[in-house]
């Protein structure tokens, strides 16, 4: 008799549990009627740097946890969003949650706030180069942290300074989809249904069998270390053993892997939500401070693109309608690389 696979396990398991506890699309096992803020805590990498209603904001963490108790309605949710740190305030005027950096404050000017940086001492960038440089020499994984207003120039600085070879996900994940030659419209509306739908399934098996293999291609072909980069479907898509794998230690790698990931707090490694699977969080990750990236001279102000899903990815990739703003957008992207 074949071994059980994971999946099947945790759905025993759930089975189990005289309904006690459930299966999500991603694999996994939590306890049903499981409390709101621990719902939003687990999912709010899906929501940062959102625009969202109430009831979209809602119905995100519900797809996540369909089982858990359900988030409440505003004024309260504003409170608990602000008790989870999720760094969402309501826009009264837009009438949808943003960043805030988008409010408005009463003299009429916007009050910009970045990403919490840690606090790091004179040798942090030589520090981090080190780093950086004993990864490559002894072939292991690394999760590059760095926060979204510079994952461009984070980007450029990696693959610039260290020889490396870019392996996009996202580009993967769209390539693939689209040779399979299903109907891309199907595709997008299976993306937008919710994790408890069979189209939304089906589309995670085609992700499991036919975009998890051709990213393991990808960095079979390397020629040296590579950097992961646009990796968040890996957790939407319940893929996280693939980083599991890759920073398990006592698999034999051929060169370095590093991921780069924007965060917005700096102390959790968290991809689209889902904590990466680091065996040695302290050694495998790294903090990449601001003076290592680009000389002062150059420009890395302009935001990074990042994409979780596959309607979002398809407006930058060219995908769909918009494809001649979207090609603009990948030239500026790759301009000077």
């Amino acid at each position: 008799m074949p071994p059980l696979s994971d999946a099947r396990l945790l759905q025993l398991a759930a089975a189990g549990s005289n309904g006690e506890a459930d299966v999500n699309v991603q694999g996994q096992l939590y306890p049903v009627g499981m409390p709101a803020a621990r719902a939003l805590r687990l999912a709010a990498g899906g929501l940062i740097g959102q625009s969202l209603t109430v009831d979209e904001l809602r119905k995100r963490v519900w797809s996540r946890f369909p089982r858990a108790e359900e988030l409440p309605g505003r004024p309260r949710l504003d409170e608990v969003l602000a008790e989870c740190e999720v760094p969402l305030v309501w826009l009264p005027t837009q009438r949808h949650y943003g960043r805030p950096e988008s409010r408005m404050t009463v003299g009429g000017g916007t009050r910009m706030t970045n990403t919490v940086a840690p606090i790091l001492g004179p040798d942090a960038t030589a520090e981090a180069h080190a780093k950086l440089v004993g990864a490559i020499e002894r072939r292991g994984f690394l999760v590059v942290k760095t926060s979204m207003r510079r994952l461009t120039a984070a980007r450029r600085a990696l693959l610039s300074r260290l020889g490396l070879t870019e392996v996009d996900v996202t580009a993967i994940l769209l390539d693939r989809l689209r040779a399979l030659g299903y109907p891309w419209d199907a595709i997008v509306a299976a993306d937008n249904g919710s994790p408890a739908d069979a189209d939304f399934r089906s589309l995670v098996d085609l992700v499991r069998h036919e975009v998890v293999p051709a990213i393991g291609e990808a960095l079979a072909a390397a020629d040296g270390p590579a950097l992961l980069t646009e990796a968040a479907p890996l957790a939407r898509y319940g893929q996280m053993r693939v980083v599991q794998e890759l920073a398990d230690p006592t698999r034999p790698r051929p060169a370095a892997r590093l991921l780069l990931l924007p965060v917005r707090r700096p102390e959790a490694a968290l991809l689209d939500g889902e904590p990466i699977p680091l065996v040695s969080p302290a050694s495998q990750a790294l903090w990449l401070p601001d003076t290592w990236l680009t000389p002062p001279s150059l420009p890395t102000s302009r935001r990074g693109v990042h994409c979780r899903r596959i309607r979002d990815c398809e407006r930058v990739r060219g995908a769909g309608r918009g494809g001649r703003v979207a090609a603009a957008v990948l030239r500026w992207r790759h301009r000077g690389n």
